[in-house]
Formats: C-alpha cells, sequence, structure tokens
C-alpha cells in the first residue's frame, strides 16, 4: 500500500489547476496498484486527514444555489473524513461513487495550492501511472 504522503503528494497534485475536486474523483484517480476496498478508504483518509491537519485542504459543499462552494472549518471537514464511509460508495464495476448529495469537494488553501505546485514541478504530472 502507498504511503501517507505518496497519497497527499498525489492528492495536491490531482487539486493544482483547479483547486478543488470532489472526493469520489479523487478517490478514482490517485490509486494506481491494486488495493483492497479498505486500503482504499483507509490510505484516503489518513492522507486527508494529514492535508487538513497541516492547513493544505479543506472540505467544500456546493451551497444552496449549487454554484458555489462553501468551505468549511478545519474541525468540520475533520469530521466528515471520519465519515468516510457515508461519502463513498463502491460500484459494482470497482469505481467509486458519492454518497447522498451534495458530495464533499476538497479544496486547497493558499498553503495547499504552493505545495501542489511543488509536487507537480518535482514529481511530474501523474508520476504513480507512469
Amino acid at each position: 500500500m502507498e504511503d501517507e504522503t505518496e497519497l497527499q503528494d498525489r492528492l495536491l497534485s490531482e487539486l493544482e489547476e483547479a483547486g478543488e475536486e470532489n472526493l469520489p474523483t479523487l478517490a478514482n484517480t490517485i490509486f494506481a496498484e491494486e488495493m483492497t476496498v479498505d486500503q482504499q478508504r483507509a490510505g484516503i483518509r489518513s492522507a486527508l486527514a494529514g492535508l487538513i491537519n497541516a492547513d493544505l485542504v479543506r472540505v467544500a459543499f456546493d451551497d444552496a444555489t449549487g454554484r458555489e462552494l462553501r468551505e468549511i472549518s478545519k474541525e468540520l471537514s475533520e469530521r466528515v473524513i471520519e465519515q468516510l464511509d457515508d461519502h463513498l460508495v463502491l460500484r459494482s464495476d470497482g469505481t467509486w461513487t458519492g454518497g447522498p448529495r451534495p458530495w464533499p469537494e476538497v479544496v486547497t488553501t493558499e498553503k495547499g495550492k504552493a505545495r501542489a505546485r511543488v509536487v507537480l514541478e518535482t514529481r511530474g504530472y501523474q508520476w504513480w501511472r507512469q
């Protein structure tokens, strides 16, 4: 299984351009090897918790209009990640989808954007798939 720092770097690199992405899409993107569902859940939970704790990312949800994201606090972001099983559902084809909408969006902080640029400059785009 990939280590936490590796998964954190993968998450940040995927967030670098857009600055945000929904949780299921990130989960479908960051894993390169065959891993069990439990390993994937544990890996993304741990990686996101570390990124939130380091003030590199936060969780956000669509506002009532669905046109804007509303970022939530560090504490609430941690709580969402603790309840990851409610937000990641495995499809029969082995890919991830979300639970009830709105799906959590992972957004980079300014500090996270800077770190993401360093990761991409150092490692390149989707280095884990090459």
